[in-house]
């Protein structure tokens, strides 16, 4: 399969500094805005999502939300004996947001924190935590609760 396919999402463009390690060995594709964000998490194609909350467009909880929606309708379809087990996608929020909490955002389907300004030691952290865990979920589907009122006006749920 390669290496381990990542989607980091942004509020925009931004500069990043040459690591003093070793970099990570991940494929990435960086998205712009949460629309774009959004058809490609749905692809079902990465591993791991990093999802800024405030992104331009459709937001990181709605984006999450409406991926924990999709996997909830996905586990509710009767599996063919041809189809290939469900990946499910490791989402983390990015945030600089202080009040942002870990319990709050599970609600919405995301896995873990990783609070902005992002430094490569707590990436790697996160990385390190959650790719074990994309090893044994690769041939499931984990149905969370989403939350009781949809956050999201979008309409990006019904696309």
């Amino acid at each position: 399969r390669g290496l381990p396919r990542g989607l980091p999402q942004s509020k925009g463009p931004s500069s990043q500094g040459s690591p003093q390690r070793r970099p990570l060995s991940l494929y990435l594709e960086m998205c712009e805005d949460g629309e774009l964000g959004w058809e490609k998490l749905r692809s079902g194609s990465f591993d791991i999502a990093l999802i800024d909350i405030h992104m331009p467009g459709v937001s990181g909880l709605d984006i999450s939300w409406c991926y924990q929606q999709m996997l909830n309708a996905a586990a509710k379809q009767p599996i063919q004996d041809d189809d290939e087990p469900a990946r499910p996608t490791i989402v983390i929020a990015c945030t600089s947001d202080a009040t942002a909490s870990p319990s709050q955002l599970l609600r919405y389907g995301v896995s873990d924190l990783l609070p902005k300004p992002i430094s490569i030691a707590a990436l790697r952290h996160v990385l390190h935590k959650w790719m074990p865990r994309v090893s044994a979920a690769k041939h499931t589907l984990q149905t969370l609760t989403p939350p009781a009122m949809p956050r999201t006006n979008s309409g990006i749920c019904a696309s």
